[in-house]
């Protein structure tokens, strides 16, 4: 038993969960509560995994967040991925639902997953009258260490 504890606090058994994670990425976020949008991205990801306990609930390496909210229904739209898992969802009406239907594009979800900023701002500029803001999030996470890095981008319309 005394083994089994030791190799564990060498290894790091322990992990942050992907609520905790979100917490994180949450303070790290410039995401602010107006006159129209009532909840912040954390708040909305906090309905999500309340509602669905079992979503992401291994040893997470890398996650990513991609997050938007549309004045025109009132409504946030969310993906969430690891190597192994994605969920996408919305909320509309105080109502948070899994989404079968990606919220953004598989490119763009693609240029996350690079983090290659240069390539995402060229991207960015073939779009000069996307109005809406998405919030992007990559968070690295070795036992209980993190890094966490945030971008705010225009949403890349390419094909829906």
């Amino acid at each position: 038993m005394l083994y089994f504890v030791f190799i564990c606090t060498l290894s790091g058994c322990s992990h942050l969960s992907i609520g905790k994670i979100s917490y994180l990425v949450g303070k790290k976020q410039d995401d602010k509560i107006g006159s129209l949008k009532q909840s912040t991205f954390y708040e909305v990801r906090k309905q999500l995994f309340d509602k669905y306990p079992s979503i992401f609930s291994g040893r997470i390496d890398t996650v990513y967040f991609m997050e938007k909210y549309e004045i025109e229904d009132a409504s946030y739209y969310g993906i969430i991925w690891t190597k192994t898992d994605t969920v996408s969802y919305s909320l509309f009406a105080n109502n948070i639902k899994l989404d079968t239907k990606k919220p953004f594009t598989d490119k763009a979800i693609s240029l996350i997953s690079t983090w290659d900023i240069i390539t995402i701002r060229n991207e960015e500029r073939k779009y000069p009258n996307s109005s809406i803001i998405v919030y992007v999030a990559r968070a690295n996470v070795a036992g209980n260490k993190y890094q966490i890095d945030t971008l705010k981008m225009k949403d890349l319309i390419f094909e829906r």
